[in-house]
């Protein structure tokens, strides 16, 4: 929730630098994936590219706190 939040990442850095007017962040249990769509994107390829940073930073970010807890 804090990745797609207001005043977040995709609202900064998408939304914010103008790439795409909306855009909308989920997890599919089901199909065990993340969707991610675009509202009205002017930029798109920025704007895709941003989010995959987003992610990508988060989930290294994740990956490195769930690694500190291992070696407690």
């Amino acid at each position: 929730e804090y990745i797609s939040a207001t005043e977040g990442p995709m609202c900064k850095l998408i939304r914010g630098l103008g790439y795409s007017y909306g855009y909308m962040l989920r997890l599919s249990i089901e199909h065990s994936c993340l969707l991610f769509s675009l509202i009205k994107a002017t930029h798109l390829p920025k704007a895709f590219e941003k989010a995959v940073e987003i992610v990508q930073g988060q989930v290294s970010l994740l990956l490195f706190l769930l690694g500190m807890k291992k070696s407690l």
